[in-house]
Parts: C-alpha cells; sequence; structure tokens
C-alpha cells in the first residue's frame, strides 16, 4: 500500500462540499478545525449560523462515516473557557492536537510511509493560552499580553 496519511489542526483550505475537507482531500485520518479561527476552549467558531454558535472541531477516523463528524467527545465541558480552566474536562485545543499527533505516531506501523500534516492553533486569532502559561510572564505586566505566553 501506500502512505498513511493525517491531518491535524487548522484547516482552512474550505469545506464547501465533502470533497473540500481532509478526507476528500485523501487523508485517512484527521482532527481539525475549519474556520479562519476559533475558540481554544470551547471550539466555538467565533462567526454564527443564523445567530447561533457554531463548535469547530471535526474528526475522521477510520470509524467515522465520511467526510467526519463533530468531534464532540473531544469537546470541554461548557463551564471551561478562557477564564475558567480547572476543575472540569478543560484542556486547551492544542494540547488536544498534540495529543493526536503523538497517538498518530505511537500507533503507527513503521512497516507503512507515514505522512502526517500538522497545522498548530498556536499562531492563530483568538489570542488564548492557558492562564499558567501566561502566568509566567506576569513580570511583564506593563508591556505584556497574551501573546506573550505563545
Amino acid at each position: 500500500g501506500g502512505y498513511s496519511t493525517h491531518y491535524v489542526g487548522k484547516w482552512d483550505a474550505g469545506m464547501a462540499t465533502a470533497d473540500h475537507t481532509p478526507a476528500g482531500r485523501g487523508y485517512d485520518t484527521s482532527l481539525n478545525y475549519f474556520y479562519h479561527e476559533n475558540d481554544y476552549w470551547t471550539s466555538d467558531s467565533l462567526h454564527t449560523c443564523d445567530g447561533q454558535p457554531m463548535k469547530d472541531l471535526w474528526e475522521m477516523t477510520a470509524e467515522t462515516p465520511y467526510p467526519g463528524l463533530p468531534a464532540t467527545r473531544l469537546l470541554n465541558h461548557p463551564s471551561c473557557n478562557s477564564e475558567h480552566q480547572v476543575g472540569v474536562k478543560c484542556r486547551y485545543e492544542d494540547n488536544i492536537f498534540t495529543a493526536r499527533v503523538y497517538e498518530i505516531i505511537r500507533l503507527h506501523n513503521s512497516s507503512q510511509p507515514l505522512f502526517l500534516f500538522w497545522a498548530p492553533h498556536i499562531a492563530h486569532a483568538p489570542l488564548q493560552v492557558p492562564l499558567e502559561q501566561n502566568a509566567k510572564f506576569d513580570f511583564m505586566k506593563e508591556m505584556s499580553d497574551t501573546s506573550d505566553g505563545m
């Protein structure tokens, strides 16, 4: 066979039809968000559909029907957000992506070639980091902002 192919992170290469998604472009699996930006904690797109918030975290696996489904099992507890990050299921989105990358590598059959495309969210809006990470830059309060923790 050919390569085992996986996509993780910011897609932003189209979603108008199933053919535009990672599955439609030939990836065996994917964990991604489609739009330009989404909240790192709630997975809400920063845009709405008829005024309703949209979750933008999608998954395609061997068990998922083509072209993938919302990754609801990976969503954080509803109380998790950029100001409340402890005491409930609350994982930073880039940490979810990183865990998936490590899982793909760990489970990969080394006798087959691997193609893994990882597009981290960290460099994209909105600028959000875990509170503990941003706290490392408290000594720079007068000239600091969230991007320091990134």
